[in-house]
């Protein structure tokens, strides 16, 4: 009885912190609607635009690249499931060491580039930040890189855009195929885009930000935490 009530409230403060994270993604999402209004009406009367207009440079991924992904790797890999909910996690990253050519210099990512899903899961978002830039990243055939005007759209700002109602209808509706999901280049250009003043949407940035360094260390916490249950089970069950 003893080691059950131990392991309970181990779980309970593991179940805690799972819901203080999904806490904190609502609380992002009511933060954008507050700042911005409903996406699909805007109600501020916002510019909506192309985002073609803003486009810098678009890229997709690297395919058949299996053949450089190695565990001592020097750099990362970028695939799909490393994009999620406007971010770009860093954890079980594939290793690579990537040739010397001009399909890798295509795919490599910059600091403050928007990564989107074009097949499989569509409309998965993330920014590049500086730490994967200066790591070095390449991108799959998943994905696409798009390299913005950062003086009229925080990337960011974009990212979360794309993950509201008014995005997520667009990806919908531009999806290639019932069968097998996918965009082309044509279908990224002609996203439309809602753009609040600059200072409005680095406003909205800088509180992502404040709430994502909650949530890091909430994670660590979590993961501490996990670590802990898992030594424990071990040790009485084990």
């Amino acid at each position: 009885r003893k080691i059950v009530k131990i392991l309970d409230k181990v779980s309970d403060v593991i179940e805690k912190k799972e819901q203080e994270l999904k806490q904190l993604n609502t609380l992002v999402k009511s933060r954008f609607v507050e700042m911005f209004g409903d996406s699909k009406i805007n109600p501020n009367n916002y510019p909506i635009c192309q985002l073609s207009e803003y486009i810098n440079f678009l890229t997709s991924g690297s395919r058949g690249w299996a053949k450089y992904c190695i565990d001592s790797g020097r750099e990362w890999f970028i695939t799909i499931k490393n994009v999620k909910d406007c971010n770009i996690s860093v954890d079980n990253m594939q290793s690579i060491n990537a040739p010397d050519n001009a399909e890798a210099k295509r795919t490599k990512v910059q600091e403050g580039d928007l990564l989107i899903s074009i097949t499989a899961d569509l409309g998965r978002t993330g920014v590049i930040t500086k730490e994967i830039a200066e790591h070095g990243a390449y991108i799959n055939q998943h994905l696409t890189r798009i390299c913005l005007n950062q003086a009229i759209l925080n990337p960011l700002y974009v990212a979360y855009f794309m993950g509201t109602p008014a995005g997520k209808e667009q990806f919908e509706s531009k999806n290639q195929s019932a069968v097998k999901a996918g965009l082309n280049f044509n279908s990224i250009n002609s996203l439309k885009i809602m753009i609040p003043p600059m200072d409005v949407q680095n406003k909205f940035v800088a509180f992502v930000n404040q709430v994502n360094k909650s949530k890091s260390k909430i994670q660590k916490s979590l993961e501490e935490t996990q670590l802990l249950f898992d030594s424990l089970m071990q040790k009485y069950f084990g």
